[in-house]
């Protein structure tokens, strides 16, 4: 067009870090535009665009998932097995009497952070599988669970994305 100038398409390997997010822009120096009347190119910006995982919510370098477990695990405890963000299985341990929406840390292994000050975390948020119909065995030992007196109804202030009382 008499500008002096080449129109040329060309393919770049760009590294993208471990831990990048969307958002972030690389800036990969010298591959932009010509300069000017002779002078040095400009650089390329590269946007991130990280696709949501079918697992894990990230937050920073943290990772959470949800883990549905039966209540006779929540009630007494024990180890149980769950997925990592690279394939392989993490044993953690459930804690006797825990309840919905207690949340369990396995440390490190979450996403590298991107300021070189190590990884982040797995947080596991419990929640409580409950049968819809139980058979009859279930339910004679539901019952005799509940007549322990330990499972009392009980109202507290609070409501959702409220903190309870308890917790105040």
């Amino acid at each position: 067009g008499g500008q002096g100038l080449i129109s040329e398409a060309r393919k770049l390997e760009v590294r993208i870090p471990a831990g990048v997010y969307s958002g972030l822009r690389l800036r990969v120096p010298g591959e932009g535009n010509a300069g000017l009347h002779g002078g040095p190119p400009g650089d390329l910006y590269v946007l991130i665009d990280v696709k949501p995982h079918e697992t894990f919510v990230r937050d920073g370098a943290d990772l959470h998932c949800e883990l549905a477990i039966g209540f006779g695990l929540a009630c007494l405890g024990g180890e149980v097995e769950v997925p990592r963000l690279d394939g392989e299985d993490e044993t953690i341990e459930v804690p006797r009497g825990s309840q919905p929406g207690d949340v369990l840390r396995v440390a490190r292994a979450g996403l590298p952070r991107l300021d070189g000050g190590g990884m982040g975390d797995m947080l596991v948020h419990l929640t409580i599988q409950v049968p819809r119909k139980p058979g009859q065995e279930q339910e004679k030992l539901v019952r005799s669970v509940g007549e322990q007196g330990e499972e009392s109804p009980h109202v507290t202030p609070g409501g959702p994305g409220q903190v309870p009382a308890a917790k105040r």
